[in-house]
């Protein structure tokens, strides 16, 4: 079965723009540490520890020195306005940079705290909210550094892949094409709004995104692969195929795209390139029920049968209720089961239904 996921990646960059004396990020999840000139140390006896408290803070080849720069630099008592914020807001860096999401958001929290028109805070609070799931709370953020900043791409496209995460669609093209509007060089943008219309189901307007985000970037193995599933949902599956061939190339390890080139494959009757692909997608991502439902139609499109019925309880097994009931509504289509979509764990009615379905050929969830 074809991984029905739309934004299948939001396209992570870590390229950093410097607007104003504050570095900015372009669409990323992950902070860069912002190069401001470090504070001035006050003159003093202990003048050289401050200076080396400053020079570690403000590195980017450490990150445990630079928390532990940073730590200095707030604990000595010696700074404070913008240069205790500009400790707080690298260290949060350097957190969030480890994965250490909360811990970073309580660093711009102190940040914001000290210096309310801090952009750059709001707008790294607002990734790291985002990448926790909380994304209202992003997106208030994300208001905030539009309110301070509303030139900055990357603050509406981040904006958007919050917004289309919450399935509010329409307003996250919005944003999108504000930051194209700003910037007509930014194929992640175009790559976002593509998800958004293939979400929405405007698979010709999606396509028309990936075109732009590859032209702008040829080496875009997302934008391949969303609009190799544009494409697959357009019935087009040779070009959708070729999509899928060519984001494999640039990144062999995108585990769905084995399995979206493998059904793509199986429905053009390719079964045993599918299977190929079917196998590799499951050495990489072992107990997907989507990729074991991909194998086992393809080893019943082979004449496999007893494979593939044990492939199809195996699905029910890691899948379970969602997957059992998917089973049931697609058999009882083919008029094999006529017992309750109910989900429950797999049952005699259901495992006769399967094999009666598999011994006719039926292809169970085309």
């Amino acid at each position: 079965m074809l991984s029905k996921t739309y934004a299948l990646t939001r396209s992570i960059s870590v390229a950093a723009v410097l607007l104003v004396g504050i570095l900015m990020r372009a669409f990323s999840l992950i902070a860069v540490v912002v190069f401001l000139s470090a504070p001035a140390a006050p003159a003093r006896a202990g003048m050289a520890g401050m200076a080396g408290m400053v020079v570690d803070c403000v590195q980017t080849g450490d990150w445990n020195l630079k928390i532990s720069g940073c730590t200095a630099m707030i604990g000595s008592g010696q700074y404070s306005g913008e240069g205790l914020a500009w400790a707080y807001y690298n260290r949060g860096a350097a957190y969030h940079t480890l994965g250490e999401y909360r811990r970073a958001i309580e660093d711009y929290d102190q940040a914001l705290r000290i210096n309310q028109r801090d952009t750059s805070a709001y707008y790294n609070r607002g990734n790291a909210y985002a990448t926790l799931g909380e994304l209202r709370r992003a997106i208030e953020d994300f208001d905030q550094a539009l309110r301070l900043d509303p030139d900055y791409a990357g603050t509406y496209n981040n904006r958007g892949v919050a917004y289309t995460n919450l399935g509010e669609y329409r307003r996250a093209i919005e944003d999108f094409d504000q930051a194209l509007r700003l910037d007509p060089g930014y194929a992640n943008a175009y790559n976002n709004r593509g998800n958004a219309y293939a979400t929405l189901g405007e698979h010709r307007r999606a396509i028309e995104d990936f075109d732009q985000a590859l032209r702008l970037d040829p080496g875009h193995a997302d934008a391949y692969s969303n609009r190799g599933l544009a494409y697959y949902l357009l019935g087009e599956y040779r070009r959708a195929i070729e999509d899928y061939d060519e984001a494999l190339r640039l990144d062999p390890g995108k585990t769905q795209d084995y399995n979206n080139r493998a059904w793509a494959l199986y429905l053009m009757g390719r079964n045993s390139e599918a299977l190929a692909d079917a196998d590799q997608s499951l050495s990489l991502r072992p107990g997907d029920p989507a990729t074991i439902d991909t194998r086992a139609h393809v080893l019943a499109a082979l004449g496999r049968r007893n494979e593939a019925l044990g492939e199809f309880e195996r699905v029910m097994r890691v899948g379970r209720a969602d997957w059992v009931r998917t089973y049931q509504e697609a058999l009882a289509k083919h008029g094999y089961y006529r017992g309750a979509i109910d989900g429950e764990l797999y049952g005699p009615q259901t495992r006769a239904a399967l094999a009666a379905c598999l011994e006719a050929g039926c292809r169970l969830l085309e």
